[in-house]
């Protein structure tokens, strides 16, 4: 009987989890399928085009250049920026992670330059960093019939 209900414990547990992973500012129970469909196809069309990073602030800081694209026709702000780090043998040795609180419109390429974005581990010598949270901030333009907006 224990481990039944460790069992389910344990199960709502990850449940939780995986709902704050995706969208901490919307509870994965009140969000519906299409919005689950939307932030998915957002995220697919933002695409980090070119990373330059290097060890500042004492060797404890990574400081990168980021060159985003957002494909999508939204807008979007305040997107989480999350790295993992290794060391020059391929193990990796730390991650961090930083939101923008900027606005990214829809179809552009921006640049942002020396962004902190956390503390790593001195001997970093590899990063890969991805798009894992961000807010929509404009939605398309809907066209009337006749091809007025």
């Amino acid at each position: 009987m224990k481990t039944g209900c460790l069992i389910v414990f344990g199960l709502i547990i990850v449940a939780a989890i995986w709902g704050v992973i995706n969208n901490p500012n919307i509870p994965f129970w009140t969000r519906t399928e299409s919005e689950i469909a939307l932030n998915d196809n957002i995220r697919k069309s933002l695409k980090i085009k070119k990373i330059n990073w290097h060890i500042g602030g004492f060797g404890t800081v990574m400081v990168a250049d980021l060159t985003i694209e957002n494909q999508s026709e939204y807008g979007i702000k305040d997107f989480t920026i999350d790295c993992r780090l290794s060391g020059k043998s391929g193990t990796k040795i730390s991650s961090c992670s930083k939101t923008i609180y900027e606005i990214l419109p829809a179809k552009t390429t921006k640049t942002f330059r020396r962004v902190n974005v956390g503390l790593i581990h001195p001997d970093s010598a590899r990063a890969s960093c991805e798009i894992t949270h961000f807010e929509i901030d404009s939605f398309p333009v809907k066209k009337e019939k006749g091809g007025k907006k």
